[in-house]
Parts: C-alpha cells; structure tokens; sequence
C-alpha cells in the first residue's frame, strides 16, 4: 500500500476551522488475481479527506467531514466474492451543544459508499451504501477526565438483489470514559 498525501489547515476567522488532504493511493498487489479469481486493481487513486468546523456560537458548532479512498476487499476470504477491492467515499455532517459549562449533547449523520472495482464476470456492478446516524451525551469532569454515554444506529443496503447478504442493521449503545494525560 502505498499513500502520498498533501493537505492544509486553516482558520480563516474565529468561527471556521479545518484541514483538507489530497493524494494518491495505490496497492501493490504480487498477484494479478485473489484466490476467487478477481482482477487485483493496481491503478493509482485519487483520494482525498476534508473535516471543516463552523462555530455558530462558543456553545454550537456544525461539523461537515468527507473521503475517498481505496480498500481491498473485506469478504476477499469468501468463495462467492465478485471483487478484490473497491473504493470508499464518506460525507457527513455533525452538530455538537454545550449545555452549561460542562456538558454536550451531539448528533452526526453519515453516508459511506463502497463501490467495488473491476467486478468479476457475470456478476453484477457492486455498490453498497451504509447510513449512520450518531448521538451522544458528553460530561467533561475535569482537565483530564470525561465520560458520556453514546448510540448509533448503522443500515447497510445494497443496489442490487445478488449482495443481499451483504445488508445489514446494527444498532450500538456506549458508556466510556477518556482519561487525557
């Protein structure tokens, strides 16, 4: 696997913040075929990630996030794979709320599609879309001490009948604890 990426911080203002990367990405596989017999995709990709804050106000602040990148295959171990790799892109959007001085509450949504690459014969394109949805409750105790409580309900989906296996529905609930030294 190899990566090369360039990128930029920035801070226009008091209320924008962020940072945006742009790059290639290509694997380097010793085969031309996985054990199923799907063409490895060596070509080099475009990626790219960009994660910007605005602050409304010291208490609200919208998020906007998105990627790209390529990924080999997770089922390549599956004898009825239809493809080594694929290519992911993510966009999403995020609000967080203090509440007092202490506590946040925070929502997210985010959408990821994996379209596969060089699709085995007689097999169908590929494409497979993932909606997730993210809240949670933050408690900042001290400098070095915070806890929350966090849900997420992911839903996968795919384009076509022949990867319905592929689907699926997870619902996460979460307490942690983050100690910062």
């Amino acid at each position: 696997l190899t990566e090369a990426l360039v990128g930029i911080r920035f801070l226009p203002g008091e209320k924008i913040i962020g940072n945006a990367k742009i790059g290639y990405q290509a694997v380097s596989f010793e085969n031309k075929k996985d054990k199923n017999g799907n063409k490895y995709n060596d070509d080099p990709q475009v990626i790219g990630e960009v994660d910007v804050s605005y602050f409304f106000s010291e208490r609200t602040t919208l998020n906007v996030f998105g990627g790209r990148s390529l990924n080999t295959s997770v089922t390549a171990d599956n004898a009825d794979d239809v493809s080594s790799s694929y290519m992911n892109t993510y966009g999403g959007v995020g609000v967080t709320q203090k509440i007092m001085n202490k506590f946040s509450l925070n929502i997210e949504y985010e959408r990821n599609v994996e379209d596969y690459l060089d699709v085995s014969k007689g097999n169908d394109d590929k494409l497979l879309i993932t909606n997730t949805l993210r809240g949670g409750f933050d408690y900042d105790i001290n400098d070095w001490l915070d806890a929350g409580l966090t849900l997420s309900y992911k839903d996968k989906n795919s384009d076509n009948n022949q990867y319905e296996d592929d689907e699926y529905t997870v619902t996460q609930y979460g307490f942690y604890v983050e100690l910062t030294y």
